[in-house]
């Protein structure tokens, strides 16, 4: 059994290992035993002895160690601070990181960084991602000494700092209004305004009320996103109704001019138009000229103080007028008998071109009054010839005179004289 007896100087404490008793060692017990002493009261600088009695099988054994009590100062001691110029920095924001070695050799003082490459003990970091992230200096001294210190920064994300402001109106009315107390003609939309709180109040346009800014007169613009306000309005005059159009005809040939008409009840009384499909215009009656056989389809759109409402028109046919008649022309002219008489029937005898069958033929007295002039239905008619037969009561030259159809052209044919 080993034992272990400790006199200590005056001033001092023991300190043993765990588990071994002041005065004796457990049975085959490790050597070197270690055994602390600190000092317990301020003691004064010297050399002081430590007196070891052991005993084992009877034999004492006495050894003695001698501890030279000498004064440390306190700066040889290597420490250092981290401080940052910003706890919470936005993320892609450059801080400032500042480490403050003191102690030590005092003098030759290097850091290095866990985010840095970096020797100095001061600099820039830039965080990429956001959320906590350690920053962790070593500094060390001349002397090869070392102190560690860290900071952890809580990286924010980087809030946008504009936004858009969007207002609109019923039926895209204009409609003069205050946003923040700046002047502005809604609808608009009004991008890179500055984050934070807007206010909005409009003026009635003329025929209007409002009924109401939604969500709310007042909004917070966060996040660059978008505020919207929708201004309600509600037209003070009676509504439009019974919008309809007429058409002046609905059957024409190419070429034919008409007129459309706009007719509505209700309203202010000065409402606007805008005619559309096969026509155009803005006014409440429009002209219009179609130069292709078709059928034509037009509406009206009638708008009075943000008031919309539509009528359809009757379609119109277009067709193409007919062709003109042929040219007629006599080549020759005949009659029999040779020396017609008031008593006789008279046989006309043509030669020519374009007879068909609204030729016409007329015979015209030289020197009777009117009334000698009489038309004659015209008989065996091809397009190079025709016949014709006449009773004639009066003494007289008459001229023989064709033409086709009521409107066309006389052609005279020759005289006949009647005795």
């Amino acid at each position: 059994t080993l034992y272990c007896i400790v006199s200590c100087p005056a001033g001092f404490s023991y300190e043993r290992p765990n588990g071994v008793s002041k005065t004796a060692l457990p049975a085959n017990g490790t050597l070197p035993i270690r055994v602390s002493f600190y000092p317990t009261t301020s003691i004064a600088l010297g050399t002081y002895n430590f007196q070891y009695n052991a005993a084992l099988s009877g034999v004492t054994v006495i050894a003695t160690m001698a501890v030279n009590v000498v004064k440390t100062s306190a700066s040889s001691v290597l420490s250092v601070t981290l401080a940052s110029s910003d706890l919470s920095p936005k993320v892609n924001t450059a801080v400032k990181l500042t480490a403050t070695p003191s102690g030590g050799s005092g003098t030759g003082y290097s850091c290095n960084w866990n985010v840095s490459n970096s020797t100095a003990c001061q600099i820039s970091y830039t965080p990429t991602a956001t959320g906590n992230t350690n920053v962790t200096v070593t500094a060390k001294d001349s002397t090869n000494k070392t102190a560690t210190a860290s900071v952890t920064l809580n990286v924010q994300a980087s809030a946008p700092t504009t936004g858009t402001v969007s207002v609109s109106t019923t039926n895209n009315v204009s409609v003069s209004c205050s946003l923040n107390s700046v002047s502005i003609t809604a609808p608009t939309t009004l991008s890179s305004k500055p984050a934070g709180s807007y206010a909005l109040s409009c003026t009635a346009p003329s025929g209007y009320t409002i009924t109401g800014i939604s969500p709310s007169p007042t909004q917070t613009l966060l996040d660059g996103a978008t505020v919207n306000f929708a201004v309600g309005l509600k037209s003070s005059v009676p509504s439009l109704s019974n919008v309809s159009c007429s058409v002046s005809s609905t059957s024409v040939q190419t070429g034919t001019q008409i007129t459309y008409i706009a007719n509505w009840s209700g309203g202010s009384g000065s409402p606007g138009f805008n005619w559309s499909g096969n026509i155009s215009g803005t006014t409440r009656s429009v002209n219009w000229t179609y130069n292709s056989p078709g059928t034509y389809s037009a509406s009206v759109l009638v708008m009075d103080n943000g008031q919309q409402l539509s009528g359809q028109c009757p379609n119109v046919t277009v067709t193409a007028p007919p062709p003109p008649p042929p040219s007629l022309s006599v080549f020759w002219f005949w009659f029999s008998p040779d020396s017609p008489k008031t008593t006789d029937t008279i046989t006309l005898n043509f030669n020519g071109t374009g007879f068909n069958s609204s030729t016409q033929v007329w015979v015209f007295g030289l020197n009777c009054a009117s009334g000698c002039q009489a038309g004659v239905v015209a008989s065996s008619v091809t397009s190079t010839s025709m016949k014709a037969l006449a009773q004639l009561r009066n003494v007289d030259n008459f001229q023989i005179k064709l033409r086709n159809g009521s409107s066309g052209n006389f052609v005279l044919a020759g005289t006949l004289p009647v005795r």
